[in-house]
């Protein structure tokens, strides 16, 4: 087994965004109480309104990033994410694994939430020192298409449905490249550029149950701790 192989088992994925949606919610009380101090005991740092749209966003620091929290009729979005005002080029709002383990508190602020679907997104950085370096990853991931060694600008999106061990149907959408990203510097009226050497494998996921007419009530939790298993299993595995 290759060096390659042995490390496929915990790679140091970060988190560019995570996503949890709920939609078709139910409007109940359990999901007008919902907020997010649910999740965090505290206070948000900024809340907003579009009565127009009936939206509310709440948002504020969370562990390593910012967690937001949009509520309007019919669905709930939560986002967690890096800080854009970091120094780092490559987005960072922590490691993968280390961050869902803290996902406990989501699952636990929204079982009580009713929906017909749920969902768990999100963008992953594994970065690499060099573009060759994150192809091989790709190749890794991907195994059913072939890359050959004088591609580039790859970009690879699939759909899986699977079922769940709830009886619904899931679909596993992802999308795979690698990334090389140029820093940029501004001195009054000019700007420069440091050579490119930031690269990374990117994957941005989008794990859901797919449409059925069915509330999700005491279900919703068990699936969306499957939803995030899921999303361990691509990390790990690929699009298999």
């Amino acid at each position: 087994m290759s060096e390659l192989d042995n490390s496929m088992t915990a790679l140091p994925w970060q988190i560019e965004a995570l996503r949890f949606t709920f939609l078709q919610t139910t409007g109940s009380q359990a999901e007008q109480e919902f907020s997010w101090s649910s999740i965090t005991s505290a206070q948000p740092e900024s809340v907003t309104s579009k009565p127009n749209l009936g939206l509310t966003t709440e948002e504020g620091p969370w562990l390593q990033g910012t967690l937001s929290i949009a509520k309007q009729f019919g669905k709930i979005d939560i986002v967690y994410g890096f800080k854009p005002d970091t120094e780092s080029i490559l987005p960072d709002a922590g490691k993968f694994l280390d961050i869902l383990s803290a996902v406990s508190q989501i699952i636990e602020a929204t079982k009580h939430i009713g929906a017909s679907r749920i969902g768990f997104g999100g963008v992953l950085l594994l970065p690499v020192e060099k573009a060759d370096d994150g192809y091989k990853f790709l190749k890794k991931f991907l195994p059913f298409i072939n890359i050959s060694d004088d591609m580039s600008e790859v970009f690879f999106q699939v759909n899986r449905r699977k079922k769940s061990a709830t009886g619904l149907v899931i679909n596993e959408l992802t999308k795979w490249s690698c990334i090389a990203l140029r820093k940029l510097i501004f001195t009054g009226d000019s700007v420069s550029s440091e050579p490119v050497n930031v690269h990374a494998t990117r994957l941005e996921f989008d794990i859901n149950n797919a449409d059925h007419n069915e509330m999700l009530h005491e279900g919703s939790e068990k699936l969306l701790r499957e939803l995030i298993e899921r999303s361990k299993h691509i990390s790990r595995d690929g699009a298999s």
